[in-house]
């Protein structure tokens, strides 16, 4: 109740704010059934009368709920007209997301251009883990895919010697099907959209694989468990993230198949030459 006393101090104009529940001192309680006192009736009709302008005072300078509600006399009401389209644009800024701006955007990978040659580090599943999964006497047994790194230096070396062709060294994800495990949707069965492809082949990248084929895991294995040093090396036919097909012509698909074999070749005169 102290609360609607200290409005009733403060703000004199409004008696209609108060007359509905009354301060608990100028009112005694009235049980339900029974009309309010004369007095109620009376405060309303007071706040009607204070609405209206006096004679002979313009509208603007006349007491009473309409001005006091609007902010002031009308020369301060078109401001706040404008206050709400203010409004609208803080909540709109505040909306937008991801923000506007090149700060926030992130940077755009690109795969290999076609006839890259991938000298592989290490051949990883599908999952991005170096290993290959064997099943032996019905126990699962798991091999190490790592390749020999000092032979995959000497590889990226020859490939600067000869200066035909882009060579990166990364890792080769080694897949059980060409279609759905390599996340392609021109095959006969597709689970996913395009989204989720990108997402997919941007994870690769960002893990560190550079190309896509079928076969690295288990050699990559079996060399390891023998001990012998072993390099896959490997051309791009085209860059994933742009497409699934294959648009390049015969003549130069020829071309980049003959890329990995020059590079081993070089690699075996120069041991050869050395020895």
């Amino acid at each position: 109740m102290s609360h609607f006393l200290s409005l009733r101090r403060r703000l004199p104009a409004f008696p209609q704010l108060l007359s509905s529940r009354g301060s608990g001192r100028s009112q005694k309680h009235v049980p339900k059934g029974k009309p309010r006192p004369e007095r109620a009736r009376t405060t309303a009709a007071t706040a009607r009368a204070h609405s209206r302008p006096r004679p002979g005072r313009p509208r603007s300078l006349s007491r009473g709920p309409s001005t006091r509600r609007s902010g002031g006399t009308p020369a301060d009401r078109p401001a706040l007209r404008r206050e709400p389209a203010a409004t609208v644009t803080v909540l709109q800024r505040w909306t937008e997301w991801p923000p506007r701006g090149p700060q926030r955007r992130s940077p755009k990978i690109t795969g290999l251009e076609p006839g890259s040659v991938v000298i592989t580090r290490r051949a990883v599943d599908a999952r991005f883990r170096p290993e290959f999964e064997q099943v032996v006497l019905g126990e699962r047994v798991v091999r190490s895919t790592e390749l020999h790194e000092p032979l995959a230096r000497e590889l990226l070396q020859c490939s600067a010697d000869l200066r035909e062709f882009g060579t990166v060294v990364g890792d080769t994800m080694c897949t059980l099907d060409f279609y759905e495990g390599q996340g392609r949707l021109d095959g006969a069965l597709c689970s996913y959209t395009e989204r989720d492809k990108q997402e997919y082949l941007r994870a690769a990248h960002a893990a560190g694989v550079r190309n896509i084929e079928m076969e690295s895991s288990v050699f990559a294995a079996m060399c390891r468990a023998c001990g012998l040093r072993a390099a896959v090396v490997c051309v791009t036919l085209l860059d994933r993230l742009e497409g699934d097909q294959i648009s390049s012509p015969r003549e130069v698909l020829a071309e980049f198949q003959k890329r990995p074999q020059r590079l081993v070749g070089h690699f075996i005169k120069k041991c050869l030459a050395v020895a």
